[in-house]
């Protein structure tokens, strides 16, 4: 996280707690899971990060 700025680390840090409370608030938390994880993997692979063997079993 160095070489992030003041700026983005605060938006990656309201991002992560909107996501908890979008959780929260969710009537369907798998629904809202699969919905976050789609939305966190194409902004990794766009940034050049492959996920496919990330995956925990």
């Amino acid at each position: 996280m160095d070489n992030m700025n003041d700026n983005e680390l605060k938006t990656v840090t309201i991002t992560a707690y909107m996501n908890l409370q979008r959780l929260k608030a969710s009537s369907d938390i798998q629904k809202e899971l699969a919905n976050q994880e789609c939305e966190l993997k194409a902004k990794l692979e766009a940034l050049g990060i492959v996920v496919d063997n990330l995956k925990i079993q």
